[in-house]
């Protein structure tokens, strides 16, 4: 029986104990795994799953690399938050009993696929089209309209707008005002940034649509998938998305309920009580 190759993922940058990283894979290696250490997402390859030490921002770098492999992801949190880790800090060193005892399930993610001109990008929480902060471009918003299937949706007029899955709307698309969607349905959400007009609200739409954002006449932003920027865009650019043709796969606990993160995460995030009833 061939061993199951486990991979280790941190940034190297904020990872400054890197004693917890060979206790881990020590241990990994007890149980019968094979390991192999990563701190470039680019380099993972061949493995049956990646165990990532780090917050969000960590994990988000490396899922589309690992969706579009079916690679697993587990993430251990060792920054704030975590809505994308199942295990804390503390746990870190039960990871290898646990995965011994098959004690994950996997949990699959949409993710979108993002197309500009002739180039092709993806993200696992959401792609956010805003206006630049330059000299050249002063205005203090930008005019966009959205079409679903060709359909207009809506013109805005606003500091930009994000499309985000199930996974994102408890990131940046919350922060602008969007809802809380569960992340087993299969939609996404398009929520306009600080628009300038009060009808101009957050819109749930299938997953199985393709969206098209674009800009009015001598308007300009920038592009960003996931926090990362990855292009801008003219008055005669298109911005197209869709659902991409993999899922980024999560391990998460048999027990773990998605509404109880939530009531957790959003308490510990606000500063409020964090024990449920």
């Amino acid at each position: 029986m061939i061993a199951m190759k486990v991979g280790l993922y941190y940034y190297k940058n904020a990872m400054k104990d890197l004693s917890l990283i060979d206790r881990l894979q020590a241990l990994l290696r007890e149980s019968g795994f094979q390991t192999e250490i990563f701190t470039d997402p680019a380099a993972i390859r061949a493995i049956d799953g990646l165990i990532v030490l780090g917050g969000d921002g960590t994990v988000l770098s490396v899922a589309v690399v690992c969706g579009k492999q079916s690679i697993p992801i587990l993430g251990i949190n060792y920054g704030h938050l975590g809505f994308l880790t199942e295990l804390d800090r503390l746990e870190c060193l039960d990871v290898a009993s646990l995965l011994k005892k098959n004690a994950f399930r996997k949990e699959k993610r949409s993710a979108l696929k993002i197309k500009i001109g002739e180039e092709e990008f993806y993200a696992l929480n959401e792609v956010a089209i805003q206006r630049q902060y330059n000299d050249r471009y002063r205005r203090q918003v930008i005019s966009l309209q959205a079409e679903i299937d060709g359909k207009l949706i809506d013109r805005y007029v606003a500091d930009g707008l994000i499309v985000c899955t199930p996974t994102g709307s408890t990131a940046y698309a919350l922060s602008a005002g969007g809802a809380v969607l569960s992340p087993d349905l299969n939609a996404f959400m398009l929520t306009p940034i600080c628009a300038h007009s009060l009808r101009s609200r957050p819109v749930v739409y299938s997953d199985q649509r393709k969206l098209t954002v674009s800009l009015s006449p001598e308007f300009a932003a920038d592009v960003y998938c996931d926090g990362k920027k990855v292009g801008a865009v003219g008055e005669n650019d298109r911005v197209f998305v869709e659902k991409a043709d993999f899922s980024v796969i999560f391990m998460v606990r048999d027990q773990t309920n998605f509404y109880d993160k939530l009531f957790y995460k959003m308490n510990q995030w606000s500063g409020g009580e964090t024990n449920g009833s």
